[in-house]
């Protein structure tokens, strides 16, 4: 693995989120955790979804908002966690054989066009 500012940096985030996981799981071990980027063009934005049967968000959000802080202080990297019921959970994908996700091919379609004769230019 390469030792570039950009590799560390991950390391460090990947390092970071799997101890909000593991804090996460020691109180509400049904929990499903999906972790994304945030919507804007940076990339010091991740979204952390916590899929759970949480009848208060409000207690993830304090069990997490310590560490939240500390990546942002330290790390500069906004934490922004959503507590969602475990109906809202997507369905997972299909996977082939190899372990591949499927996703819908688009194929695209052109129209051919006739194809032009070049006739004899007749002086």
């Amino acid at each position: 693995m390469s030792d570039t500012p950009l590799a560390r940096k991950k390391a460090i985030i990947h390092k970071e989120l799997g101890q909000i996981r593991q804090l996460i799981k020691k109180q509400y071990p049904d929990a499903v955790i999906r972790v994304d980027e945030g919507p804007e063009a940076s990339a010091r934005s991740l979204w952390m979804d916590v899929f759970t049967d949480l009848v208060n968000g409000e207690d993830l959000h304090n069990l997490v908002r310590e560490r939240g802080i500390e990546l942002l202080v330290e790390k500069q990297f906004l934490l922004t966690v959503h507590a969602l019921p475990l109906a809202y959970l997507p369905a997972p994908r299909a996977r082939r054989a190899n372990g591949t996700r499927v996703t819908r091919e688009r194929r695209a379609t052109y129209r051919a066009k006739p194809a032009r004769r070049k006739e004899a230019a007749s002086s």
